[in-house]
């Protein structure tokens, strides 16, 4: 695909412009996992008096190319929850930012991750997927997320 079709596929903002990521089934240590990579590899907020193992219903905002495209809800540590803010992904240099970032934490946690389009539906429709250890792969075909 190129980059305008990845951009009206994954990154519209005609209706909502949020794109919600998930993983399952987290390991102990995931977030602390998480949280390292983001120290050592972006620019990210958090509030200074945040504990990450004690604290829930948080959130850190993660930059890539200068922007704050991620937010990371510290809901559940059984489960990755981000968004995407897709106002931002203006060009398919951020757009290669995000897969390297998601990429990267597949393959740290040997998880799958998803971006869908609405994570609030019964079946979400599945968008893009990392892997680990595979290309990050953009879906041409509709596949639905079971929860």
């Amino acid at each position: 695909m190129n980059w305008e079709e990845i951009r009206k596929k994954i990154y519209y903002v005609d209706d909502d412009y949020i794109r919600d990521v998930i993983s399952f089934h987290l390991q102990d240590g995931a977030w602390d996992s998480i949280y390292k990579h983001i120290s050592n590899n972006t620019l990210f907020h958090i509030k200074d008096d945040m504990n990450l193992e004690k604290n829930s219903d948080a959130i850190i905002t993660i930059f890539l190319k200068d922007f704050p495209l991620l937010r990371w809800y510290l809901n559940n540590e059984k489960i990755l929850e981000m968004d995407i803010d897709a106002r931002f992904v203006n060009s398919e240099s951020v757009h290669l930012s995000i897969c390297k970032f998601f990429t990267d934490i597949s393959n740290l946690l040997s998880n799958d991750i998803y971006i869908v389009d609405d994570i609030i539906r019964e079946h979400p429709l599945v968008l893009m997927e990392f892997i680990p250890m595979k290309t990050p792969k953009v879906l041409k075909h509709i596949k639905y997320l079971d929860m």
